[in-house]
């Protein structure tokens, strides 16, 4: 208990909101030889995103990007794939998290991904695999966490030691996701992913 607030233990799970604080989320790939660039400054959940106490914490959520713009080729627009295209709005299928280990420095990663298949979302192409965030250092248990992707593809071990990589495909080419993402439970807890 820190500061009279009670910390997220094992085998709990609360809600959870999501937040860029402004800052851009980028999306980098190559289709066709051209240089692919996405940009958002608006993320949230969808309804029912949740986060799971234990070793290793886990969640679930489905994201939902706002005010996508292509800063790459331009002219061109970002739409859904579904049966009414929403113009610049990714949503992600049923996103899983879970706490990993890195494999070049030990340090905790959060590994992101599909919660079943391969596929991230669905767009005029789809966007598959996972993609792995570096908690930004905190000495105590916080109310928010902020995560920041990586760029490079890396290695890394679940739980149970085996060994994984992460990395993003868009249209078949290797992707990169960039930029911050804070998380907030609905209570005060104090939660970490250490």
């Amino acid at each position: 208990m820190e500061g009279g607030r009670e910390n997220l233990e094992g085998l709990q799970t609360r809600g959870v909101t999501a937040a860029t604080d402004g800052k851009n989320l980028d999306f980098h790939s190559t289709i066709a030889g051209v240089g692919v660039l996405l940009l958002s400054k608006e993320v949230e959940f969808e309804k029912g995103a949740t986060l799971d106490g234990g070793k290793p914490g886990s969640g679930e959520a489905k994201i939902v990007l706002l005010g996508v713009t292509v800063d790459s080729p331009t002219g061109c627009l970002v739409e859904t794939d579904t049966a009414k295209p929403e113009v610049g709005v990714i949503r992600t299928n049923l996103l899983e998290s879970e706490i990993v280990e890195s494999q070049e420095t030990g340090e905790p990663l959060i590994r992101v991904g599909p919660d079943t298949g391969d596929a991230l979302a669905g767009l005029l192409t789809t966007l598959t695999g996972s993609v792995l965030a570096r908690p930004l250092p905190q000495l105590a248990e916080a109310l928010r966490q902020a995560l920041d992707f990586e760029a490079p593809t890396k290695n890394f071990l679940l739980n149970n030691g085996t060994l994984d990589k992460a990395g993003l495909s868009l249209a078949g080419n290797a992707a990169t996701l960039t930029g911050l993402l804070l998380l907030v439970l609905t209570t005060d807890e104090n939660f970490g992913a250490f």
